[in-house]
């Protein structure tokens, strides 16, 4: 038999994180719902479009992001058990990398670009519609100062992606 009986060790701490990555995005769309039942018309904002187009990029980023890395389990378990390839030493430290830049800057850029698109969409709906009544220069406002770190956050999880797939080079490469 190959491999580790016991299984992954980098597979279950990918898939742990998964599980907490899907519980954050359970509870912000559980807190979306609930202020739509509340009156805030965030349904109104979408469907206008313009920045609260955000709201929905981070909300789909939030669910890749927890299908991205319950994925990548399977290949840190595939090089672990079926391949008999422990990480150890700079492969385990490229893993933890990759683990933590990846959660991180995901984690962090959907989060922001779900605010931005729920404070500026809402913002902008008509204020007899339960909206702010701001105007696009407002609304600019409000998203500028989170342009560039939504960037940067990017960044931090591509980092992340880069150096787990230099582990995995390393690994699927390394002698058993």
């Amino acid at each position: 038999m190959a491999g580790n009986v016991n299984g992954g060790t980098w597979a279950n701490r990918f898939i742990m994180v998964a599980i907490l990555i899907g519980a954050i995005t359970f509870v912000v769309f559980a807190l979306l719902l609930l202020l739509q039942l509340l009156g805030e018309p965030i349904s109104r904002a979408l469907a206008s479009g313009g920045i609260a187009t955000w709201l929905l990029v981070g909300g789909v980023g939030l669910m890749i992001l927890t299908v991205a890395i319950a994925t990548t389990a399977l290949f840190y378990q595939h090089i672990e058990v079926t391949m008999g390839k422990p990480y150890t030493g700079i492969k385990n430290i490229l893993a933890w990398l990759h683990l933590a830049l990846l959660a991180i800057g995901g984690l962090v850029a959907s989060l922001m670009f779900t605010y931005v698109g729920y404070a500026g969409g809402v913002g902008g709906v008509a204020s007899e519609l339960g909206g702010g009544g701001l105007n696009p220069g407002q609304i600019h406002e409000i998203a500028a100062p989170f342009v560039n770190p939504i960037g940067y956050a990017l960044g931090v999880a591509a980092l992340g992606t880069l150096l787990g797939g230099i582990g995995y080079g390393l690994s699927w490469l390394s002698k058993r």
